[in-house]
């Protein structure tokens, strides 16, 4: 069930829980979460992107700009095939 169920796979709180750990300066422990969120589940996709994107800044930020780069070179790459108009939408957000 938490393969196919959103409800099963808690995508949603762990994502969450990512979030608040990095805004309490839990950096390190955050990005064990960001990355447990990779295509592990359908529920966890809608994730994808933004966990790329945390990850990347928690590591720039740390100064392992190689591991940013190649995080943000698979976000770039996942947002290059978006459908145009959500591509053209959230370009001013993700900077991308």
């Amino acid at each position: 069930m938490t393969f196919v169920s959103p409800y099963y796979a808690g995508a949603l709180e762990r994502f969450t829980l990512a979030g608040l750990l990095l805004a309490s300066g839990h950096a390190d422990e955050a990005l064990s979460w960001y990355q447990g969120l990779r295509e592990n589940t359908v529920a966890e996709l809608a994730f994808l992107g933004p966990a790329l994107l945390r990850e990347a800044a928690i590591h720039r930020r740390a100064g392992r700009v190689p591991q940013a780069d190649r995080l943000e070179a698979r976000f770039d790459a996942l947002w290059a095939s978006a459908d145009p108009q959500l591509r053209d939408a959230g370009a001013g957000r993700y900077g991308r």
